[in-house]
Order: C-alpha cells, then structure tokens, then sequence
C-alpha cells in the first residue's frame, strides 16, 4: 500500500535561501538530468 505525502506550503518569511539559491542547492543534490526541470520550477 503506498502512502503519499503532502508538502508543506512555507510563507515566504520562512524561507532562507532566495530563488536563486535554491535553485543551487537543488543541483547539488539532484543529478545534472534533473537540472533542466529545476530551472523551470517557479518559486513563491
């Protein structure tokens, strides 16, 4: 049985890292393959 998980929606005041830096971030973690769709992301 699989079991599915909401994100939690943050308000822009929580967040540390600008569009631009998450956008960093997410590369680092994610592989290069995945950097096209991180660049399409739209952020808050």
């Amino acid at each position: 049985m699989r079991t599915f998980k909401k994100l939690r929606q943050f308000t822009s005041e929580e967040l540390l890292f600008n569009e631009e830096e998450t956008r960093v971030i997410l590369k680092f973690i994610f592989e290069s393959t995945h950097h096209e769709k991180i660049d399409s992301i739209r952020f808050l």
